[in-house]
C-alpha cells in the first residue's frame, strides 16, 4: 500500500520535457505517457531558467483536469535556484515535484515547509503536492530509506542512474550491470516504506531494443516505471510495465482457484501443478487491482 494517495494512478513511463520548450510541453500531452515532468533543472540552460519558469506558468494557467499527471523538477536544494522554481511554477495542474540529487533528509524538511507556505499562498489544499525523490549519487543511495521516510509527502523514489555514473566515476554501459546494486536498492527502500519505485532513463532513444532490455531489467529490479527522454520511449516502456493478456487471464484464474480453496478451508493449492498460497495469490490480486479489475 502506497504511503501517499496516488494509488489510484499508474506511473509505468515518466517523460521528462524541457521546461524552456513550449512546443515540446504542448506534444507531450499526446505522446501517451502516464506522468510529464516539466524540467527545471539540467535540460534548461542557466540563462534560459527564469524563461522556462513563465513558460511553464502560463502553459499551466488553467488546471489540467485530464491527462498525463504533471510533475515539476526543481533544481537541486544546494543551490538557490528551487525556492524561485517553487514561487514562480506551482500551481494546481501539478501533482508532485521531483527533487535532484537528494541526499539529505534535513532538505526534504526544508522543502516540505516551504511547500506549505506556497501551497496556502496558491490556494491548494495542504498537503496536496507529493515528492519524487531523485537518488542520483553515492551518499545518496546511502540514505535512501531516510529519504523516503523524510516526509509524509514522499510517494517515489526515482534512480538516476546517468549522475550517479557520474559521481561514481564509472562508465554506464548498454546492458547497465554496473547498475545492479544500485537500481536494488533503490527498490528495495522504496518498497520498505510505501513507495513507488521510479527507475532511471535510457539515453539512447533510437534505440528500441536497448530500452525495451533496459525496462524489462528495471522491472526485474522491483519498479514500477521509468523515466524516458523522448516520447518514442514512452509506447515501448509502457508495455514492458504494462501485464500481458497471458498475465491477466492467469492472475483471474490464480485468485479464484484460491478464493475458492479458501471457501473450503484450504491455504494452499495446487493449480496445473504450480503451488499457490497467500503471498501468490495476493500478488494476483494486486495486478488485477493495477489494471482496474475486480473480482
Amino acid at each position: 500500500m502506497l504511503k501517499y494517495p496516488l494509488s489510484e494512478r499508474r506511473f509505468r513511463s515518466l517523460l521528462f520535457v524541457p521546461g524552456n520548450r513550449h512546443d515540446r510541453i504542448r506534444k507531450a500531452w499526446s505522446s501517451g505517457a502516464d506522468a510529464i515532468i516539466l524540467d527545471l533543472e539540467d535540460s534548461v540552460p542557466e540563462s534560459e531558467k527564469p524563461a522556462a519558469r513563465t513558460i511553464i506558468r502560463k502553459v499551466l494557467k488553467n488546471p489540467v483536469i485530464e491527462g498525463p499527471m504533471i510533475l515539476l523538477r526543481i533544481n537541486p536544494l544546494s543551490t538557490s535556484l528551487w525556492r524561485k522554481d517553487l514561487d514562480e511554477s506551482l500551481g494546481e495542474s501539478i501533482g508532485a515535484i521531483v527533487v535532484p540529487k537528494c541526499d539529505s533528509s534535513d532538505g526534504i524538511r526544508e522543502l516540505e515547509s516551504i511547500l506549505e507556505t506556497q501551497e496556502s499562498r496558491c490556494g491548494l489544499v495542504a498537503g496536496s503536492t507529493a515528492l519524487f525523490l531523485l537518488i542520483e549519487t553515492a551518499r545518496g543511495l546511502l540514505e535512501a530509506a531516510k529519504l523516503a521516510q523524510a516526509s509524509e509527502r514522499v510517494a517515489a523514489l526515482v534512480f538516476g542512474g546517468e549522475d550517479y555514473c557520474l559521481d561514481m566515476e564509472i562508465t554506464r554501459t548498454a546492458d547497465g550491470a554496473e547498475l545492479s546494486y544500485a537500481r536494488s536498492h533503490v527498490a528495495l527502500s522504496a518498497r520498505a516504506y510505501g513507495c513507488l519505485a521510479i527507475d532511471t532513463i535510457y539515453a539512447d532513444f533510437t534505440d528500441t531494443e536497448g530500452v525495451t532490455r533496459d525496462s524489462e531489467a528495471a522491472k526485474r529490479a522491483g519498479f514500477s516505471g521509468k523515466l524516458a527522454v523522448h516520447p518514442s520511449q514512452v509506447k515501448v516502456i509502457n508495455s514492458v510495465f504494462a501485464p500481458t493478456d497471458q498475465e491477466l487471464t492467469e492472475a483471474r484464474r490464480v485468485v479464484e482457484a484460491f478464493r475458492d480453496a479458501e471457501g473450503r478451508g484450504q491455504g494452499v493449492i495446487a493449480l496445473e501443478g504450480r503451488m499457490i498460497d497467500r503471498p501468490i495469490a495476493e500478488r494476483a490480486r494486486r495486478l488485477l487491482k493495477s489494471c482496474g479489475v475486480t473480482l
